[in-house]
C-alpha cells in the first residue's frame, strides 16, 4: 500500500500582517478616508485576514468569513462596516468583490415620555456626567461628537452646539433645550473654579475640550453611565 504523504495544507498567518495593515492604512489615507474610518476598516480587515490565515484571501475566503460573521449576532450596521472594509482591502489588491448592503433595522420600539426622561436623569448625581448625558440626549450627538466638542463650539446664548467632523466629515449646528443650557452653565462654572485651583495657567488661544478626558474614556463612560441609569429606571 502506498504511503500517505505527510503534507501540511494549512496556511499560516503571515509574519508581516502588521506591515500589510500599515500598507492598507496608507491606501485608505490616499483615497481620502477619515482617520476614524481608517482605523475601523483596518481593524475589521485584520480580523478578516486572521480568519483567512493569509494576506491574500480569495473570494472563497470572503464567502466563508461572510457566512461566519452572520453567526456572531452582530448588528446589520456592523456587518456592513465589515463588508466595506473587506471590499476596500480587495480593491487595494486590484480585485473587485461584490458585497450586499444590509438595510439597518431602525425601528424604535419604545418612546420615553418627558416624565420618564426626567426620571432617568434624576438618578445621575455627578454634575459632569449629567452634563454629558443631557448634551448627548438633547443635541442627539454620537459619543465621538460629544468627545470632540470644544468651548468654541458651544453657544449658550442661542442654545446651540456646533458639530465639527461629524458622520461623513460633515458639520452641523444642533439646538439644545433650556434644561441642557442650564446644566451646561453649571458645569462650565464649576469647571472654571476647578481649573483656577489646579493650574491658573491655561494659555490664551489654546483649544479647550468641554469634557477634557481621552476620547476612549468618554465613549466608555457615557454609555456605561447611561446604561446604569436606564437599568435603575427600569428596576
Amino acid at each position: 500500500m502506498p504511503k500517505k504523504l505527510a503534507i501540511d495544507w494549512s496556511r499560516p498567518i503571515p509574519a508581516n500582517l502588521d506591515d500589510t495593515l500599515k500598507k492598507y492604512r496608507r491606501y485608505l489615507k490616499e483615497i481620502g478616508l477619515r482617520d476614524s474610518t481608517i482605523e475601523e476598516y483596518a481593524g475589521n480587515a485584520g480580523r478578516y485576514l486572521r480568519f483567512a490565515e493569509t494576506n491574500r484571501p480569495s473570494i472563497e475566503d470572503y464567502e466563508c468569513f461572510h457566512t461566519s460573521s452572520h453567526e456572531w449576532k452582530l448588528s446589520r450596521s456592523t456587518l456592513n462596516q465589515y463588508n466595506y472594509g473587506i471590499r476596500s482591502y480587495h480593491r487595494m489588491l486590484g480585485e473587485n468583490i461584490s458585497v450586499t448592503r444590509l438595510e439597518p433595522n431602525n425601528k424604535i420600539h419604545h418612546f420615553f415620555t418627558a416624565e420618564e426622561v426626567d426620571r432617568v436623569f434624576s438618578v445621575v448625581h455627578n454634575l459632569k456626567h449629567l452634563a454629558m448625558l443631557k448634551t448627548l440626549f438633547y443635541a442627539c450627538l454620537r459619543a465621538s461628537e460629544l468627545c470632540a466638542l470644544n468651548d468654541e463650539d458651544l453657544d449658550l446664548k442661542s442654545q446651540s452646539i456646533r458639530i465639527c467632523n461629524g458622520k461623513g466629515g460633515k458639520e452641523a449646528v444642533a439646538p439644545i433645550s433650556s434644561d441642557c443650557q442650564e446644566i451646561l452653565k453649571k458645569y462650565l462654572k464649576m469647571r472654571l473654579k476647578r481649573r483656577r485651583v489646579e493650574a491658573s495657567g491655561i494659555k490664551r488661544g489654546v483649544i479647550v475640550s468641554i469634557f477634557p478626558y481621552k476620547q476612549s474614556f468618554n465613549i466608555t463612560a457615557c454609555f456605561t453611565i447611561l446604561s446604569q441609569q436606564l437599568l435603575s429606571f427600569l428596576l
